[in-house]
């Protein structure tokens, strides 16, 4: 059975929060306190790692250092910010013009990317993208 990994951003003002133990169809979420995640933000690992080798999750945003091998993706630039977005049936990268690329992540473009932060931390870096 697959794991999922999951992180918790509470909008209410109390930052990371740890992340749910269970989700349920019924959505009640709580943390490893048992407390409520009402006002809370879920956001799903990619599974993959960046060149540093820190977890990748949906709402991170990072910097493409370089193009990935192949030629396979045309529609990026490197030295770009992106955010890690849903798009179809996976995540993916948004770049300035708001709209989602039409490629899946995997590994090989991972390796060519860099966290540098997230949508709820980094404000700067959301503007700049």
């Amino acid at each position: 059975m697959k794991t999922y990994r999951f992180r918790a951003f509470d909008k209410g003002g109390k930052g990371w929060r740890p992340p749910p133990t269970s989700l349920s169809l019924v959505v009640v979420l709580r943390d490893y306190e048992n407390e409520l995640l009402l006002d809370t933000d879920l956001m799903l690992s990619t599974g993959l790692h960046d060149k540093n080798g820190k977890e990748i999750y949906e709402g991170d945003i990072v910097n493409l250092f370089r193009r990935p091998s192949g030629g396979l993706i045309m529609d990026v630039e490197e030295n770009q910010i992106y955010q890690i977005v849903w798009a179809g049936s996976g995540l993916t990268l948004q770049g300035r013009s708001g709209i989602p690329e039409r490629f899946l992540l995997n590994q090989s473009l991972a390796d060519c990317l860099e966290v540098v932060g997230n949508i709820y931390q980094s404000a700067q870096l959301q503007a700049q993208k």
